[in-house]
């Protein structure tokens, strides 16, 4: 930071001359960084897609088409914005240009006619893979592949089929996480990040936790994340235990073994083709918690995903091509773009703002808002070495696995007695102008589960925080940890033991994304935050004192 001070002449010296040059270049070595091409998927893709339906009003969008393909891109490991990334110094790189390579699939509908289009991106964080958007969005069927079943997959039955792309959006996704990658259930979106190696190329090698646990009687192969360094399971622990108060029994080290491809089912969602089974064939005790420690190896540099979205988005916004001459399909055509995430990526998005990858390698913003859905308050929890991207934390599990919970909570800058930090998810992009509008949305689950309360009060006195003026927080109370539908189920289902709550959040969140876009376009505030406020609790305290 001195030098920077010192050398402010210089500095801007610099970014003037950077200014001038192609997008995520570098002045001394005219190497790129940032996405440098993407390959188009013809076969996957396709003109007029929901058997050519016209949105908008009278059909005034017209048709949309369907993008697929596969993005490729690198990161400097020496630039600053990039070293919050863990590991990233022993991320493998490109022995010609020294750059950290990553690639991962994307996905987008844009009206065909982009001047009919309303100019404004609807971006998903993929959930494990997974498109979430469909019920908010007023779609059906093929939700991972909307417009394979043509017109049907717009929901008649929606109280706004349709939603996004009635009003001119293009939407987009693309793949941020490594996990699904070994998942082989179709339409997933993927991404490949570097391994992490030691500085003469050989496996990094470290202590690793995984929490086990099968609400079924069936199963007899649990996945792990990553592969151990010793397929020996003396060297290995896996304990079980009935609850979390009991105290963990030890299964013997030869009635397990560590198993390979043929153990685990398909649809598993190991980072690498690895599980565990029971010499005997058995299944896993239904409900009981199993602890498997053991030394893993070769982990994968997992916050490089962010640094992909950062990129990808500021390519779609600002370029004309690749660096092969491919033409970017939205290229001079983006107002905004707006972050939509439902549950692990809305953690992911607490923590992509935190981290300060909401700056473009331009400087500039690379969402202009978000809403967030369910998150809480937590982060992703991630940016660590043999990250579990997958895990999410609860009350009866992940607590050592997953590290979520951690501060910063909210969005104002606060101080954290237990480890003495002043921080706050808006301290990064407030020193580069470069915060978004954000609304949070949570229900009554995560006020409970994902630090809900800590998004507006203070981690030491529990009193009301002052929120930035760039944040809304809203409470969906009594909502359910997603959305709830209508049901005449007469007993809970799966291995609930209450019954589902039925509070459908999707209205309120048509409404608040609309609200979301004209704060971004045309400054009208949005509504005032609705959510629990000690101050009231007090006020309504004191009133029955008098």
């Amino acid at each position: 930071m001195l030098n920077l001070v010192i050398q402010r002449g210089r500095l801007f010296l610099v970014i003037a001359i950077l200014s001038v040059l192609p997008f995520g270049c570098s002045r001394s070595d005219q190497i790129q960084q940032g996405i440098t091409k993407i390959v188009i998927d013809s076969s996957k893709s396709e003109k007029a897609t929901f058997a050519g339906t016209k949105f908008g009003p009278s059909g005034s969008v017209g048709t949309y088409d369907k993008i697929r393909g596969v993005a490729f891109g690198q990161i400097d490991p020496n630039d600053p914005r990039n070293q919050v990334i863990t590991d990233i110094a022993n991320a493998k790189r490109n022995p010609t240009t020294g750059m950290v390579e990553y690639s991962f699939d994307f996905f987008i509908l844009k009206p065909s006619d982009l001047s009919k289009g309303g100019h404004k991106v609807f971006y998903e964080s993929p959930n494990r893979g997974n498109k979430t958007y469909a019920s908010f969005a007023g779609m059906a069927g093929t939700a991972n592949n909307p417009g394979a079943g043509g017109a049907s997959d717009i929901s008649a039955t929606a109280p706004y089929p349709g939603f996004l792309l009635d009003r001119g959006y293009t939407l987009v996704w693309s793949g941020w996480d490594a996990e699904p990658m070994s998942a082989t259930a179709s339409d997933l979106i993927k991404a490949t990040l570097p391994l992490a190696v030691n500085s003469d190329g050989s496996s990094i090698t470290g202590p690793m936790y995984e929490y086990l646990v099968f609400d079924n009687p069936t199963t007899k192969c649990a996945a792990t994340y990553y592969s151990p360094a010793s397929t020996d399971t003396s060297k290995a622990t896996l304990t079980k235990r009935r609850s979390l108060t009991d105290t963990p029994i030890v299964v013997p080290s030869n009635a397990w073994a560590w198993g390979g491809p043929s153990t685990c089912s398909t649809s598993s969602t190991s980072t690498m083709t690895n599980s565990i089974a029971f010499v005997d064939g058995s299944a896993f005790q239904q409900s009981w918690i199993y602890e498997l420690t053991y030394t893993a190896k070769d982990p994968y540099v997992a916050t490089v995903g962010f640094a992909a979205m950062r990129d990808f988005l500021s390519w779609l916004r600002n370029a004309k091509v690749d660096t092969e001459g491919t033409e970017n399909p939205l290229a001079g055509d983006i107002k905004s773009i707006v972050s939509w995430t439902l549950s692990q990526p809305a953690r992911l998005m607490n923590d992509f703002v935190w981290l300060g990858f909401n700056q473009a390698l331009d400087g500039s913003k690379v969402f202009d808002g978000a809403l967030n859905f369910i998150g809480g308050g937590n982060g992703l929890g991630i940016n660590y070495r043999f990250a579990q991207v997958g895990r999410t934390e609860r009350n009866r599990q992940n607590h050592i696995a997953q590290l979520e919970g951690v501060f910063p909570f909210s969005y104002t800058t606060t101080t954290d007695s237990l480890t003495g930090k002043t921080d706050g998810k808006f301290v990064r992009c407030n020193a580069t102008k470069t915060c978004p509008k954000v609304m949070n949305v949570y229900s009554s689950n995560e006020m409970w589960v994902k630090s809900g309360s800590l998004l507006t009060t203070h981690p030491n006195t529990g009193l009301d925080v002052e929120e930035p003026p760039e944040v809304r927080n809203y409470l969906v109370s009594s909502g359910p940890h997603g959305s709830g539908t209508q049901s005449t189920a007469t007993s809970p289902s799966g291995s609930n033991s209450q019954f589902n709550s039925q509070v459908d959040a999707n209205p309120l969140l048509r409404a608040l994304w609309v609200a979301l876009d004209e704060w971004i376009m045309a400054g009208t505030p949005p509504p005032p935050s609705a959510n629990a406020i000690r101050k009231f609790r007090h006020q309504w305290i004191y009133s029955l004192v008098l």
